[in-house]
């Protein structure tokens, strides 16, 4: 059975070179946090996934955006929407 369609698009033409992947931590785990955060992240268009994991991280994000400027204030919008994680750690793509 069908799922969904899934359209395979080139990010560089559509001038969205900058690609990474992000580690999010929450500083608390109760409460309403993750959930806020899941929600708030499917609202996204710069988000490309978002998977909850193990480890020293919370959830691993894959980020596209124009510029290191436009990914910094993507980071800024989402820090000031969900105050229960730290600030992320990128890792930028290096090769292509």
């Amino acid at each position: 059975m069908l799922r969904r369609t899934k359209a395979d698009l080139d990010r560089r033409k559509l001038e969205l070179d900058g690609l990474a992947f992000v580690q999010i931590c929450f500083g608390a785990h109760g409460g309403n946090g993750p959930n806020a955060f899941e929600a708030a992240m499917r609202t996204q268009p710069q988000v490309l996934s978002c998977h909850k994991i193990t480890g020293d991280a919370d959830y691993l994000m894959q980020v596209v955006a124009t510029s290191l400027d436009a990914y910094s204030d993507f980071v800024g919008t989402c820090c000031a929407r969900c105050r229960a994680w730290r600030p992320p750690t990128p890792a930028w793509r290096c090769a292509r």
